[in-house]
């Protein structure tokens, strides 16, 4: 299966976590072995967190202005926003070799998540991919 770092970043955040059987646990963790990012793929697709920033303060406690711009300076923290950034090599799809029971396991995942509508904007390519059908009106073939 042919996928871009957004869609790898997808299916590991929505593979299942609990209430799954010993047997499912092993897919789970294989798949997401095989979708999540080596070390190398981190260094070429330059993958990142994106952390929070705060403003550097001087001794008095007040932000620090950078004379060119007029804003205050700032600085990384440690908290995480949550987000990820990569460059425009992740746009390009690669082969990741996804095995029987794992693609069972990501249509089941995608098929329940579509029924409880919580499947956002960015997975139209995944359920593409995959062959979800709208679990309210069938296959999109038929419009």
């Amino acid at each position: 299966m042919k996928l871009n770092v957004l869609e790898r970043l997808l299916l590991v955040s929505v593979l299942p976590k609990d209430g799954i059987s010993i047997h499912t646990m092993r897919v789970v963790n294989e798949l997401g072995n095989t979708i999540g990012f080596s070390e190398a793929d981190l260094k070429k697709y330059e993958i990142k967190d994106i952390v929070e920033q705060e403003p550097v303060l001087n001794n008095n406690g007040k932000p620090v202005i950078d004379k060119k711009t007029g804003k205050p300076k700032m600085r990384d923290t440690k908290k995480s926003t949550g987000k990820v950034q990569w460059n425009a090599k992740g746009f390009e799809e690669v082969e990741i070799e996804i095995g029987e029971r794992g693609a069972e396991v990501i249509v089941d995942t995608l098929q329940r998540l579509s029924k409880e509508k919580k499947l956002g904007m960015q997975f139209l390519s995944l359920i593409e991919k995959f062959n979800i059908e709208d679990p309210e009106h069938g296959s999109d073939e038929s419009k």
